[in-house]
């Protein structure tokens, strides 16, 4: 039997819309809840870049995340923030393993092996992976990606980076089904350009990128994605692709076997 997930967000504070052109149809209100804010360092000046395109594709693939925005600190400071999950009476989730988490949702788990393998995420732990057991599960945390929070990886052609494949990750010796990884791979290689383009134009149009440094990345990315088969950490002998032209003539799309 699946357990039923109780709400993970917890809204402190319920405030009445008095303006009518706000309200809805169905009964609505204003809610008081709290958010993490992580600020921007000056030193990684890509991290909050990484944070939102890292987010906006993980969703896009279908993987669970936070919704999260670019914001304002106290003083004025470009922040990445998202709502903060707990339950009534508590403060955060309580820890968890690598192999309590994968026990837990080992689909999730094979999902999130193939994406951070995908955008390079080099610093997924138990830590980096936000679960409750009676809340649910989200991935956090993707500032170490795709052209490093410090942006040192611009500095060298997008299609030879891209070749450096994910060199570990700290759930690969979960006891993952082949077939749920080889799921995910699979939705990698079949996201269409269209759609890994809209986060990285969202960060350029909110000055975390620039246009050059876009292109570079939807450069990465692409190629990441025809090839994400061999990035992935220990799974190169479990599946492979075979590209195929897709509906439409895309003939960046492949087919797994």
């Amino acid at each position: 039997m699946v357990r039923k997930l109780r709400p993970g967000i917890r809204v402190e504070e319920f405030i009445p819309i008095e303006d009518p052109d706000d309200q809805g149809t169905y009964e609505t209100w204003w809610g008081r809840a709290r958010v993490h804010a992580k600020i921007h360092d000056p030193a990684k000046p890509f991290m909050l870049a990484n944070e939102l395109i890292g987010t906006r594709l993980a969703a896009a693939l279908g993987l669970p995340t936070l919704p999260g925005e670019i914001a304002r600190s106290f003083d004025g400071r470009n922040c990445w923030v998202t709502p903060r999950i707990s339950e009534s009476g508590t403060t955060s989730p309580p820890p968890a393993t690598e192999a309590q988490i994968a026990a837990e949702y080992p689909n999730v788990v094979a999902g999130m092996l193939a994406f951070d393998s995908w955008i390079h995420n080099v610093d997924r732990t138990a830590d980096n992976v936000l679960f409750d057991p009676r809340l649910g599960v989200w991935l956090i945390d993707h500032e170490n990606s795709l052209a490093e929070p410090d942006g040192r990886a611009f500095g060298r052609k997008a299609d030879q980076v891209a070749e450096t494949p994910l060199a570990s990750h700290p759930f690969v010796a979960a006891p993952l089904d082949p077939d749920e990884v080889r799921f995910w791979a699979g939705r990698i290689q079949i996201l269409s350009k269209h759609v890994i383009e809209r986060p990285l134009e969202e960060a350029n149009r909110r000055g975390l990128v620039t246009q050059e440094q876009a292109g570079w990345l939807l450069k990465y990315l692409l190629a990441r994605r025809t090839m994400i088969v061999r990035l992935i950490p220990a799974t190169g002998n479990v599946i492979k692709a075979v590209p195929h032209v897709g509906p439409g003539g895309d003939d960046d799309q492949y087919t797994l076997l």
